[in-house]
């Protein structure tokens, strides 16, 4: 017998020969059975969702606590495949569920919320009653679990003594401890009532620092502990989901503008057509009447003419006879029928008044028949246009039900095809919280759910155009694209139409020169004429504007979120969470939306800084050596320079990869070394091939040296510098490298050239930091740099950079300067508070729980600490495979990667400052000739022996 015997048979779910085999083995023998990354047969039992193996492994007292290499316990595992059976199991058996935490920080619980069945299971475990102890069962129960023999009782009593004196007197320290911090919070919170406005909004962000920073740890085997940290952690859950639920609002906004954006332009179309119907129907009516009087008038005219030749006959002399004049004879040929003329031998014989009456009779029957007519035409037309006026109310109506109609044949051939292909082991789907959601399918049907599907799920196109190249190619995609289209088939053209154009406006790494040739292709020779007219002309349009522009440079950045003023009243959620910083020069910065887009201060990229951006606070010497115009107006400059849509001069710049960030900055010294793993020098070496193009920030416009000192420089000013080149590096990072880990990858280089531009510009900066502090050889002057680097911090805060604050706290968390002791001992005690403050906020304890917290919560633009996204994607990477079995993908999985990175690219979207570019100070950052690590701490152990 063998340890992988063990293993075999439970991964087989061979209960009998387990049994067997743990038998004769002690608990602690059981837990040595373990593959080569440190999971036991517990956690295959877990991982497998095998119930029969696991109730095997707990009857022989499996550990089932145990952890491997990457933290995970079978409860970790259990919740993670969503296997609820086994989960329970184990809470019933005794698993932690808010301990230990793996290697990404995660507990059990927190794993569990994704998921309302086990969301569920955890909090009717966590809030289960406590055993009720004035019952005789109860108290019977708990006799039965105490030992018989006396030595072990009075072991058992005196350790129960020993520990409810260390309980009792942990319960006074923590309540003395909780008064006095809330007599401390109501004092703070009365304080800033009288000088914030906003008092109850900041006062409860307050209070959140104050008390709720650390929540209660949960103890083993206490309820109440237990029951608080399910509280904590269910508003935390709460919290994410608001986050999640906004999103998803967001996304069904723009799809009801676009719904009725179309229905609008329908309705403008059947408007359009109705009113030329209408036109046509009363132009016809309107002839049909003129002509009707002229005839009527003709007919009149005749009949004038006949009465004036019979009475006029015989005097011939006294007046001329109208008949012949050309006025009436006009008339006269123009009657359809003359009137009959009497017969006489006589050429001038009168007529008899006879027949003038019967001629009159007959003509005023003519004339009641032709009224009727237009009366009925008249009644005819009115009828219509209340017919057309009906219709028209009635379009809203006919096309939401027509839409209803189609919706829901639509709805019953998809749940149909559905069914078959569950049937046929092609797709799997779940059911969470009442709806149905994919959970795996084989390529081919995620494809076909990609053109087909009904209704047009675009989180699924979003989702799928992001994650799709770790199943398929682009080109196996395109065979699929081409094999489904259909000639003269509308819907299946328009979602093709739309499926390639999201996809080259989002991912157009995608298609270089031999791919964008065989789409085109596809597009002009596969086509029918007809259909190419329908999608072809948009297709076209965005490729040449991609063709023009490859970085997809944007010609004018959105609105930004702008200061508005400096004053002391805290409005933003941001700063009210940073209570007690210090508000530097000017005070805390207030940030609203500019509708000012179209006051730059020049520059090529046709976006700017408003009116109303911050004038920079610059030394003197900077002011009279800066460039008069920030700007420049040459047409050659780079499309992408650091602040080129905010009006700033070409000083920090992007190289030709396309990747639309900086490529490199700094001068050539002794530098890093690919990184992380470089010696000292500065950040040329390492963030750039080529740094040919970089002007020399440390020149004026006259281009004579500028020597810039940071004890001159403002921290405010240097903070807003930071944040510029720091939001155009993480507007740069492209989401294809957060997908698929490429930056773990062996060609990394290659693979994730953006992501690691901005790792390499944060180790310059921390690097930066330690070199500035420990150049300098006086410790009052020492101290008075690291508290100028904690203002720092905490005006990047303001600011909403938070990767520029883990940056300075990493800094002065080195090894080279946490070990100076004297020069932190004459830090104001004031700055040390905020260092704490910041500290407390950038911890990295439960998975950065509170810096998770911030970002969620602050308003837009936001620069993240990238780390916290590449985290949760390793773990849902390492937790969750690609495909399952019957080579079906793993969509859940696909699904979980796209949302943490669509949360990263919705804060890239929203990432603009507006801010004024001052290229002296970002490129002294950049050309500053730092220390590499052993260079650094010799410089501290001269500062300070040990």
């Amino acid at each position: 017998m063998s340890h992988l015997d063990i293993l075999r048979a439970t991964a087989s779910n061979d209960v009998a020969a387990l049994g067997l085999l743990l038998a004769p083995l002690s608990p602690d023998e059981i837990g040595l059975a373990q593959t080569e990354d440190g999971k036991s047969a517990l956690h295959l039992a877990c991982l497998l969702g095998l119930e029969n193996a696991l109730n095997v492994l707990l009857h022989w007292h499996a550990p089932i606590n145990a952890a491997d290499k990457h933290g995970n316990t079978p409860l970790h595992l259990a919740v993670s495949m969503d296997h609820v059976a086994c989960a329970s199991r184990l809470l019933a058996a005794g698993a932690l569920p808010f301990r230990p935490l793996n290697a990404q920080g995660h507990s059990p619980y927190a794993l569990a919320m994704a998921s309302d069945a086990m969301r569920r299971l955890f909090t009717d475990h966590v809030l289960a009653a406590p055993m009720d102890l004035a019952t005789e069962a109860s108290q019977h129960a708990l006799r039965a679990t105490l030992p018989t023999d006396v030595a072990e009782l009075q072991d058992l009593v005196l350790a129960l003594a020993v520990t409810g004196t260390r309980f009792e007197a942990a319960a006074r320290t923590s309540l003395h401890t909780l008064v006095a911090d809330k007599h401390a919070a109501q004092a703070a919170a009365a304080a800033a009532a009288a000088s914030i406005s906003s008092s109850a909004a900041a006062g409860a962000a307050y209070l959140y620092g104050k008390l709720g920073a650390s929540p209660v740890a949960a103890v083993d085997g206490d309820p109440v502990a237990l029951q608080m940290q399910y509280l904590h952690e269910e508003n935390e859950h709460l919290a994410v989901t608001a986050a999640a639920l906004r999103r998803h609002v967001r996304a069904l906004e723009r799809d009801v503008e676009a719904r009725d954006a179309a229905f609008r332009a329908q309705i403008a179309q059947l408007a359009d057509a109705h009113r030329k119907e209408l036109h046509a129907v009363r132009t016809a009516n309107a002839q049909a009447v003129h002509e009707l009087h002229r005839q009527l008038s003709l007919r009149s005219l005749k009949s004038v003419v006949h009465a004036n030749g019979s009475t006029g006959a015989s005097s011939s002399s006294r007046a001329p006879s109208i008949v012949g004049s050309p006025v009436a004879t006009d008339a006269l040929q123009q009657l359809p029928e003359p009137l009959p003329a009497v017969a006489t031998g006589h050429a001038n014989a009168v007529v008899p008044a006879t027949e003038h009456v019967a001629a009159l009779a007959e003509l005023e029957a003519t004339n009641l028949q032709l009224a009727e007519r237009v009366q009925s035409l008249e009644a005819s037309n009115s009828a219509l246009e209340r017919d057309l006026d009906e219709l028209r109310k009635s379009i809203p109506t006919l096309r939401e039900n027509l839409y209803r109609q189609m919706m829901q044949e639509n709805d019953a051939v998809q749940a149909e095809t559905d069914d078959r292909d569950a049937n046929q082991g092609l797709v799997v789907f779940v059911t969470v919280g009442g709806e149905k959601q994919l959970k795996a399918a084989v390529p081919e049907k995620l494809v076909e759910r990609l053109l087909l599907g009904h209704p047009v799920d675009y989180q699924f196109r979003t989702t799928f155009l992001l994650v799709f190249r770790d199943f398929m190619s682009p080109d196996q995609l395109l065979d699929q694209i081409e094999a489904t289209y259909l000639p003269q088939n509308s819907k299946i053209l328009l979602r093709i139409g739309d499926v390639l154009y999201d996809w080259m406006s989002r991912f157009w790494v995608d298609f270089n020169g031999a791919f964008l040739k065989r789409v085109m292709s596809f597009l002009h020779d596969r086509l029918v004429p007809d259909d190419q007219t329908a999608i072809v002309p948009r297709i076209e349009e965005l490729v040449q504007r991609k063709l023009e522009n490859p970085l997809g440079t944007p010609a004018s950045p959105p609105p930004p979120l702008v200061p508005l003023s400096h004053s002391s009243t805290v409005t933003s959620t941001t700063t009210s969470l940073l209570t007690g910083f210090s508000t530097g020069s000017g005070g805390t910065l207030h940030f609203r939306r500019s509708t000012n887009t179209s006051s730059t201060s020049g520059g090529t990229g046709g976006g700017g800084p408003g009116s109303d951006a911050p004038k920079p606070i610059l030394p003197k010497y900077l002011r009279r050596a800066a460039t008069p115009a920030l700007v420049s107006d040459s047409s050659d400059s780079l499309p992408g320079v650091v602040g080129a849509h905010l009006g700033s001069a070409p000083v920090l710049g992007l190289s030709t990869s396309g990747s639309g960030v900086i490529d490199g900055t700094g001068a050539t010294a002794a530098g890093e070394n690919g990184g992380a793993n470089g010696g000292g020098g500065g950040i040329a070496s390492s963030l750039a091939v080529s740094t040919s193009w970089l002007p020399r920030a440390s020149r004026g416009a006259s281009g004579r040296e500028v020597g810039v000192r940071l004890a001159d420089l403002e921290m405010i000013e240097v903070a807003r510098q930071l944040t510029l080149v720091e939001a155009d590096l993480f507007r740069g990072i492209s989401p294809m490298e957060l997908v698929g880990l490429k930056w773990l990858r062996k060609d990394k280089e290659d693979a994730a050239p953006t992501l690691l531009r901005m790792t390499r510009w944060s180790n310059h900066v921390v690097k930066w930091v330690v070199s500035e502090v420990v150049a300098v050889r006086d410790v009052k002057a020492r101290a008075l740099v690291m508290e100028r680097f904690i203002l720092l911090a905490a005006e990047l805060a303001k600011l909403n950079n938070y990767n520029g604050v883990k940056e300075i706290l990493a800094g002065l968390a080195s090894s080279s300067l946490y070990r100076l002791k004297k020069t932190k001992a004459l830090i104001p005690r004031k700055s040390v508070k905020l260092l704490d403050s910041l500290n407390a906020r950038m911890s990295p304890e439960l998975n950065h729980k509170t810096l998770r917290a911030l970002i969620r919560s602050a308003d837009p633009p936001v620069i993240p600490f990238p780390g916290v996204y590449q985290t949760d994607l390793v773990f849902v990477d390492t937790v969750t495979r690609t495909h399952l079995e019957g080579g079906l993908v793993n969509f859940q999985r696909c699904h979980k990667m796209a949302a943490y990175v669509l949360e990263f690219q919705e804060l890239q979207d929203n990432a603009w400052y507006n801010l004024e570019p001052v290229p002296e100070l970002q490129a002294y950052i950049a050309d500053y000739r730092v220390l590499d690590e052993d260079a650094a701490y010799a410089r501290s152990l001269a500062c300070e022996a040990r």
